[in-house]
Order: C-alpha cells, then sequence, then structure tokens
C-alpha cells in the first residue's frame, strides 16, 4: 500500500465518522463500556479466567462519568421514556392528539423542565396540537361546563347569584337606616 493510499483511507475514515451524529458515538461508547464491565465481573463466557473486580470497578466508573458529563452537555435522558402531555386527558376525549399518533414515528416538539422526562406537548409534526394563548381547558368548570371533571349539576343553573352581581343578589340590600 503506497503512502497516498494510506492517506486517502484516513481521509475517508475521518470523513465518515465527521457525520456521525453525536448521541450515536456517545451510545456506542456507553455499550463498549458496559460490555467490557460485565465480563470483567464474570458475565462472560470463562468467568474464572476473565473476573477482574478491579477493572470493572474502573471501566463502571468510567461509564458514570461519561453519563453524568452526556447529562450536563445536553444529551440528557437519551433514550429513556418520556411522559407527553397534550392537555388534561377528559377534555381532548376521542380528540386526544397524542392518542391519534400512537405507534406512529412522529416528530413532537414541546417544553419541559430541567431533569423532568414530562413533555408539554406543543407540536406533533409541525402541526400545533392547541393554539397560542390560554388552553380552552382553562377557567374550571364555569368556562369548560359539564365535561370538566369539577363540574356539579346545580352549575347548570348558572353562578350562585343567578349572574344578578353584588347590588341585586339576595341579602346584599339590606336597609341600612336601622329602621
Amino acid at each position: 500500500m503506497s503512502d497516498s493510499s494510506a492517506e486517502s483511507t484516513v481521509e475517508g475514515a475521518t470523513r465518515d465518522i465527521a457525520e456521525v451524529p453525536a448521541v450515536e458515538i456517545i451510545t456506542t461508547a456507553a455499550v463498549h463500556l458496559m460490555s467490557a464491565a460485565a465480563v470483567k465481573v464474570g458475565l462472560a463466557d470463562d468467568p474464572d479466567q476473565q473476573v477482574d473486580l478491579d477493572e470493572a470497578r474502573k471501566l463502571i466508573n468510567a461509564l458514570a462519568g461519561l453519563i453524568t458529563a452526556v447529562q450536563v452537555g445536553g444529551f440528557a435522558n437519551i433514550r429513556s421514556s418520556w411522559t407527553l402531555s397534550a392537555g388534561p386527558s377528559w377534555f381532548a376525549g376521542a380528540n386526544d392528539a397524542l392518542k391519534k399518533v400512537a405507534g406512529k414515528s412522529v416528530e413532537i416538539k414541546g417544553t419541559h423542565t430541567p431533569d423532568s422526562t414530562e413533555l408539554d406537548v406543543e407540536s406533533i409534526d409541525g402541526v400545533a396540537v392547541r393554539a397560542a394563548g390560554k388552553p380552552a381547558w382553562a377557567g374550571g368548570p364555569w368556562t369548560v361546563g359539564a365535561s370538566h371533571p369539577g363540574w356539579k349539576d346545580w352549575m347548570a343553573d348558572g353562578k350562585p347569584g343567578k349572574g344578578l352581581g353584588r347590588e341585586k343578589a339576595p341579602g346584599q340590600n339590606k336597609d341600612s337606616s336601622g329602621d
């Protein structure tokens, strides 16, 4: 093999690795560390010859350091489960946007708080789950109506005071003259 062909092979390999996403490289490294640690603790074909607990400890510590660095660096929760929410289930009913895409491969965007695996879904495949602003379910049972879990049958007659206001509500117009 000539120097020029060896050089082109190295350049080709460098270009290939440059195209690999960081998450894939990190995941691969984590799998290698876990596999090596498993062998060193005796979970391989020939545990009598392969057990080395000191080496296993080093590998496990390296894996823990990698995972901690990844979480601090912004790749938190790689390959973990998320709890998705697009509003209360009692409100959406049969029109639940998440149920419609269950089992499908979709792109979901939303917001979450740090150190949480709960995602407040804002869009699915680029389509907004709800209009901007105050959500339709906000305002409680008076705004939502009978489908709200806090709804009581007596609410059907309107708010207490029948919407007459303080001045016309029963018991509010007492004679203040003292007669």
